[in-house]
């Protein structure tokens, strides 16, 4: 599900045509990008997502780590990957994660990191470097 106000209803949970007629191997006769899951009906519009607005210096690292596996999805890089699942377990800079520091986690995650591009990859990544910074 993916947060996207249906028009009709003012719903915000909705799930892409595409995907759903893919899942079922039919065509997308509707032509629309989005159906509300509350009321069913089809519509377009851009999908808005739970980070959107959020002050990044107010979350978590496993909030962050969230972002990250939403936002960079199956292309995450298996460098990165372990840094990722690593601040899913914690929540502050103060914490570890086995015998790593969350500083070193966070660092090392910054360093494989390189081939995560997008506005939110730049705004964690500027938030990561804040949080080493102090």
């Amino acid at each position: 599900m993916t947060k996207v106000i249906c028009p009709k209803c003012g719903g915000n949970e909705a799930t892409s045509v595409e995907d759903m007629c893919d899942l079922m191997d039919i065509s997308n006769e509707v032509q629309k990008q989005w159906m509300c899951d509350s009321c069913q009906h089809f519509f377009d519009g851009k999908a808005e997502h739970w980070y959107d607005n959020q002050d990044l210096s107010e979350l978590t690292l496993s909030q962050l780590a969230d972002i990250i596996m939403e936002d960079w999805g199956d292309s995450v890089s298996r460098s990165a990957y372990p840094y990722v699942t690593a601040m899913m377990e914690i929540e502050t800079m103060a914490d570890s994660y086995g015998s790593d520091s969350a500083r070193s986690i966070v660092a090392y995650f910054l360093s494989n990191a390189e081939g995560w591009e997008s506005e939110i990859a730049g705004r964690v990544k500027e938030e990561f470097k804040l949080r080493l910074e102090k």
